[in-house]
């Protein structure tokens, strides 16, 4: 998502768009579920 700039990604239910989820909420999602996230880490 970072290199190649795209800021969120679209959350779609039954072919509706209804939000859309950002690079830090995806790596504190995988934090809380006990994943390690380096964000120097390419």
């Amino acid at each position: 998502m970072l290199d190649h700039k795209h800021r969120g990604r679209p959350v779609v239910e039954d072919g509706i768009v209804v939000g859309q989820l950002s690079c830090r909420q995806i790596l504190r999602a995988i934090k809380e579920f006990g994943g390690h996230v380096d964000p120097t880490d390419h």
